[in-house]
């Protein structure tokens, strides 16, 4: 394995170096490398050369024939336009939230979004759940809003 890391990492370098050089990279039986470039200075035929402002935009890769062919037609699964990872029930939620407070005494919104991976809205919709559920006490207002999970001695 150590082999095959060293070989592509020095196929990287030199490729890094011809690239550099503005040079297009054929590789017969994978596909051409070449630089992706444009301009961010307004450009007209009269624009002297020397004056326009080329940039790097990227590397673009065309793979050849042989190595469309070898892919052929990949399995694809259909996922519905702007899909988010499954996010945790609300059960799940009250285990991850439990193991939290052992250690906290407090949690805000943006603390949840990050612990349970989730999206602003659904996290204000979540702990709105849990506050209704009687799990969460929510304490405060707007920037200061926290919550505190309800013990069962309190109840």
């Amino acid at each position: 394995m150590g082999t095959v890391i060293g070989i592509v990492s020095d196929t990287i370098g030199v490729m890094k170096m011809m690239l550099h050089e503005g040079k297009t990279i054929d590789l017969e039986d994978f596909g051409v490398f070449k630089l992706s470039i444009g301009t961010d200075s307004y450009v007209t035929p009269s624009t002297p050369y020397h004056k326009r402002k080329v940039v790097v935009r990227g590397v673009n890769f065309q793979p050849n024939k042989l190595l469309m062919d070898a892919i052929d037609m990949p399995d694809f699964r259909t996922v519905p336009r702007n899909a988010s990872p499954v996010v945790m029930s609300i059960e799940q939620m009250q285990h991850v939230l439990t193991d939290y407070f052992k250690a906290h005494y407090s949690i805000t919104r943006s603390q949840v979004e990050k612990l349970c991976k989730m999206k602003r809205t659904t996290a204000c919709n979540r702990l709105s759940e849990l506050v209704k559920l009687g799990f969460l006490r929510k304490v405060g207002y707007n920037k200061e809003t926290k919550y505190k999970i309800i013990m069962h001695d309190e109840l």
